[in-house]
């Protein structure tokens, strides 16, 4: 590995990917430092740009985020990651107002809104983690609740699942959560 890095630390896109498997593995700080490298080498490559600005989103510095992804916007092929972008600028802008202001910002439908942000990037897990917070906030918010069980069922946790359904089924009959229901039973 030490070999390999003193012969390739010049690419950029040598640091890209091992910033990359940083990311994947959660180590954002290591993936932050490789992402900035590649562009510091090329600095005109929007990927680059977007890689960075999601690591910094992960690692909860959301200002950073909006910094790197209105530098993305700007570039010439920003747009082919947009709708990506815009999912991206829409969670940090929330998480940045509730870090702003907690006890004005911090209500339960706000962190609903970045899981359902999350839940349509496919990042069940830091949606599992908004939805409980969101829950702790109002644990009747039955939307939230639904969502969560729909975050079980897609990382394959059934029986989390559901027992959430069979809960929200308490409170009355409904079409949509009867048939996960019996997806999940079979």
């Amino acid at each position: 590995y030490e070999d390999a890095y003193k012969y390739l630390k010049g690419i950029p896109e040598f640091h890209n990917t091992l910033g990359y498997f940083y990311y994947k593995a959660d180590i954002y700080d290591k993936a932050i430092d490789e992402f900035k490298k590649a562009v510091e080498i090329e600095p005109a490559d929007h990927i680059f740009h977007f890689n960075l600005g999601t690591a910094y989103l992960n690692n909860g510095e959301y200002s950073k985020a909006l910094d790197e992804y209105e530098i993305v916007r700007k570039c010439e092929f920003g747009y082919t990651i947009q709708h990506v972008l815009n999912k991206n600028i829409e969670i940090a802008v929330i998480k940045q107002n509730i870090e702003a202001d907690p006890l004005q910002s911090g209500t339960a439908y706000n962190y609903f809104e970045v899981a359902k942000l999350w839940f349509e990037r496919g990042s069940y897990k830091k949606a599992i983690n908004e939805l409980k917070t969101a829950l702790k906030l109002s644990p009747d918010f039955y939307e939230a609740k639904l969502l969560l069980g729909m975050c079980y069922e897609a990382t394959f946790k059934y029986n989390e699942a559901k027992k959430i359904y069979k809960e929200l089924l308490k409170r009355g009959h409904n079409h949509q959560i009867e048939e996960r229901l019996k997806e999940i039973e079979k």
